[in-house]
């Protein structure tokens, strides 16, 4: 695996398609590969491009011609969900090197009036929910209010996921956001949707990621040592709320088990988790869901410190979406760079098994990896 990233930020400036093609570069030099060595090229979708073959418009960036060129569209598992297709296809024989990008200009692109115009025009097709004013946000709040309501989780717990991250951000000098976050600030900040106030909402910035990823002959030829996939897994419910059945039972447990079942392992050895962080609720949800801790107690294990750099499970370690940068493919690279012990100050100890977790529409939609380092 190679991976790369481009200098994104708040603002960038930069359009999709040079974001995208700046990460590609870089993984591709991480890999030491050459344009013409990649079989298939995987991009996710971006909101702030609307052609309908954006794949092939940045093949054109790229000056490249391999077999296939594929745009997917996954919400934030987008990647993940990339990952695990490649996989299949790598295993199967149908390509044996394939690159995978993530990019997305939102916040040069969108700003004020536009972005909620954009997100607005995105939600036109659901008749139950958004006419009424549900916002995605507003949804999440939902989830988290029941969570409260049935496992006594507090504001406070809530908002010591954003100090966590904040925590692991001020690690990392490519962090959007690195000064120190208390408890406090972070409730006395703009309420957005009760319970979450603003510095627990995933921020809007600009983003490119991309990694490469090949079969096991190839890997031993590659720049850097290789991260193994040792399982996947996945599951998926509709879109909104109104389809869910309970709000105790999500999708993300189905893809963990199979994903753990695939690796022959278990939470317990486990050693550094990069989870899907939209807001605070989704990762006490991905905590509990994924066997790391107890269904409710997913807001105790992360104030007892469980989820810090030296805890039983450290999470986020880059910073997360609430502090490092917006963008999906980011706990992938994440993994990678921690099972490489390339994390610098952010490195957990022994990392040898990672975990990499997707969340997409409204809790609805689950990608699990389990990796090992070479």
């Amino acid at each position: 695996m190679g991976t790369g990233e481009a200098e994104g930020g708040r603002r960038s400036g930069k359009t999709t398609f040079e974001l995208a093609s700046e990460a590609a570069h870089l993984a591709l030099a991480d890999a030491g590969l050459q344009r013409d060595e990649i079989d298939a090229v995987f991009l996710e979708q971006p909101m702030s491009e609307h052609h309908h073959m954006p794949a092939n418009v940045f093949l054109e960036y790229m000056d490249m011609r391999p077999q296939a060129a594929v745009a997917f569209a996954a919400g934030g598992a987008t990647p993940h969900a990339m990952a695990i297709q490649a996989a299949g296809l790598i295993a199967s024989g149908v390509y044996e090197t394939i690159l995978i990008v993530d990019a997305d200009g939102r916040a040069t692109r969108f700003a004020g009036d536009k972005g909620m115009a954009t997100s607005q025009a995105a939600d036109d097709m659901e008749e139950f929910e958004t006419p009424y004013g549900a916002s995605v946000p507003g949804r999440y709040a939902l989830i988290a209010q029941r969570h409260m309501h049935d496992y006594g989780t507090t504001e406070e717990q809530l908002a010591q996921v954003a100090v966590v991250e904040r925590k692991h951000a001020s690690l990392n000098p490519r962090a959007a956001y690195r000064d120190p976050l208390t408890v406090r600030e972070v409730l006395e900040s703009p309420m957005v949707a009760a319970p979450f106030h603003l510095l627990e909402c995933c921020m809007v910035s600009d983003w490119g990621t991309a990694f490469v990823m090949t079969s096991k002959r190839r890997a031993g030829r590659l720049n850097k040592p290789p991260v193994w996939i040792r399982g996947f897994g996945s599951a998926q419910q509709g879109y909104n709320l109104a389809p869910l059945q309970s709000f105790s039972s999500w999708p993300i447990q189905h893809s963990a088990k199979h994903a753990f079942r695939m690796a022959e392992l278990t939470p317990e050895e486990v050693h550094v988790a990069e989870l899907y962080d939209s807001f605070p609720i989704t990762v006490l949800i991905a905590l509990e869901e994924l066997g790391f801790c107890e269904k409710g107690q997913g807001g105790a294990f992360v104030q007892g410190g469980a989820a810090e750099l030296g805890g039983k499970i450290p999470v986020n370690t880059h910073g997360g979406q609430l502090s490092y940068a917006c963008g999906h493919g980011q706990y992938i690279l994440e993994a990678a760079r921690q099972l490489r012990g390339e994390a610098g100050q952010a490195q957990a100890d022994g990392a040898r098994y990672g975990l990499s977790q997707g969340t997409a529409a409204i809790c609805s939609s689950s990608y699990t990896i389990i990796y090992e380092a070479d």
